[in-house]
């Protein structure tokens, strides 16, 4: 499988499987990612194409990461492989049986709705900081989303202006897992408070064109998902809530109470 130049025939392969799955729509930058990392890791081996020892040696450092990490990079590098013997029927194809084994997924950890209610009046009783006068209100309405509209946490950092029908009371939720977009709606008491942070909004000055984002903080710039699972821990940590075994509720413990729609009454200020 050896070229006049390294990996002259690796890139095209790449190049084609990445075109083919984008023609259907989907965006395949995690797959793209993984294979770049491995083509780095080809370049500093000085190879010029990939076989078993070196997948097994690109792979031995997975040990740190997560399960899902590495299951998620062993299946591109194999759909991808699977993709180029349909030209290159002699190239190496990987055993999947050697893969990473799918794990249980953790049970969801409950946030109760007394602590949401903590939660809540810890978080407007915030002081307002010069760079973030919104913080509380902000803060508060990114809460209310996640625990009455079951958003997921990239979901909720991802809504823009333009995302937002206050009249109507409803978000509309682009291009979200498995590529799909939908419409969720709000109840009358989130609808309100929704109102109220965008008339807040628009009297403090901060960006309101369709393009800016919906939760932001300092100058209104978008939160990052890091960021805002940083900013939620740190709330939670503050706000004393933690489950019967000490631990801090999950984010994706909050959309597990979504079907309520509405606020607890004891967080209505």
């Amino acid at each position: 499988m050896g070229t006049r130049k390294p990996l002259v025939a690796w890139d095209a392969a790449v190049a084609s499987y990445l075109a083919s799955r984008r023609a259907l729509g989907r965006s395949y930058a995690k797959e793209e990612y993984t294979l770049h990392l491995l083509r780095r890791f080809l370049v500093a081996a000085r190879a010029r194409d990939l076989d078993e020892r070196l997948f097994a040696r690109w792979r031995a450092p997975f040990s740190r990461l997560s399960n899902r990490t590495r299951i998620i990079r062993e299946r591109a590098v194999y759909n991808f492989c699977r993709y180029r013997r349909r030209t290159e029927p002699d190239c190496f194809l990987p055993d999947p049986s050697s893969f990473t084994r799918f794990q249980p997924l953790p049970l969801p950890r409950i946030i109760e709705r007394e602590q949401v209610i903590r939660l809540l009046r810890h978080v407007s009783a915030l002081i307002p900081r010069a760079a973030e006068p919104l913080r509380p209100i902000v803060l508060r309405l990114a809460i209310l989303l996640l625990y009455t509209s079951g958003l997921r946490r990239s979901e909720l950092v991802r809504l823009r202006m333009a995302d937002v029908d206050a009249r109507r009371g409803v978000l509309f939720i682009r291009d979200s897992k498995f590529h799909k977009s939908r419409w969720v709606p709000l109840s009358p008491s989130v609808r309100s408070e929704l109102r109220s942070y965008l008339s807040a909004r628009q009297r403090i000055g901060f960006d309101c064109r369709p393009t800016a984002p919906l939760i932001c903080h300092a100058r209104g710039r978008a939160y990052t998902g890091v960021g805002f699972y940083q900013t939620m821990m740190e709330l939670l940590d503050a706000a004393a809530i933690r489950d019967q075994n000490g631990r801090r509720p999950r984010l994706q413990g909050f959309r597990h109470n979504s079907g309520s729609r509405i606020i607890p009454d004891a967080a209505v200020e």
